[in-house]
């Protein structure tokens, strides 16, 4: 699954922006669903990182396709409260095609921010915890006081949001469970320096265990338009 098939199979072409939004952005690349757009269809688009680690190799890997200057990074950690206004200073339209978010901790309580904002991606891909099985539900709340450790919470298993805290929000807000990655081994691996041509730049390396834990939705109206209906709270489980 991907943004481009997403958008390929179930979006109106008439209707894109070509805008990604990317929160948790990291490197830009490394195992980064929104990277194919910038690399394979020329999207523009805001990426939001906030550890220092990442800042010198997210600049250097979004430069080579940012010729036409509509790809942004804007640097710090987010808040819930002050997200929508953040997007929106970055030109971020009402419904941007794509939304990636990857914090690793307030992944629930930043979408729910974006989404009360009044901001509405077509496609969502949101990191989820695979370990915390329907119907237990479990989000982190936003908080002043709360710290990103990637080695201290992230490599010991807080991996964010459990599955039906993020099904439950989405729902709500008029969003459809599309698919899942729970414990993948591959990642998609980009090149091309920023030309865009005929053969394809990004390809998926079987180099990584376990790597990406993710949900993927589409606006229900969206997947209602191409004749599919959104799965129910017992066929989430059950797919779970």
């Amino acid at each position: 699954i991907s943004f481009t098939r997403i958008l390929d199979e179930l979006v109106p072409p008439a209707s894109y922006n070509k805008y990604v939004v990317n929160i948790g952005a990291n490197d830009g690349s490394r195992h980064d669903p929104a990277f194919p757009l910038l690399v394979e269809r020329g999207f523009g688009g805001v990426h939001i990182e906030g550890d220092p680690a990442f800042k010198k190799r997210l600049y250097a890997n979004l430069k080579p396709f940012n010729g036409s200057g509509n790809v942004h990074v804007s640097w710090g950690f987010a808040s819930a409260a002050k997200i929508g206004e953040r997007l929106r200073r970055y030109a971020c339209p009402a419904e941007p095609d794509a939304f990636k978010i990857d914090c690793d901790g307030l992944d629930a309580a930043l979408l729910e921010g974006v989404l009360l904002s009044g901001i509405r991606p077509k496609a969502v891909v949101v990191e989820v915890n695979p370990d915390i099985p329907p119907p237990l539900r479990l989000a982190q709340l936003d908080h002043p006081d709360f710290t990103f450790e990637f080695v201290r919470k992230h490599m010991r298993g807080w991996l964010g949001a459990s599955a039906n805290a993020l099904y439950t929000l989405l729902a709500e807000h008029g969003y459809a469970l599309i698919g899942f990655e729970l414990g993948t081994r591959e990642h998609l691996i980009c090149s091309g320096g920023g030309k865009r041509g005929g053969s394809k730049m990004c390809q998926r390396k079987n180099t990584c265990t376990h790597c990406e834990n993710n949900m993927w939705f589409l606006r229900a109206d969206l997947l209602r338009a191409a004749g599919v209906e959104p799965p129910t709270w017992p066929q989430f489980v059950h797919a779970f």
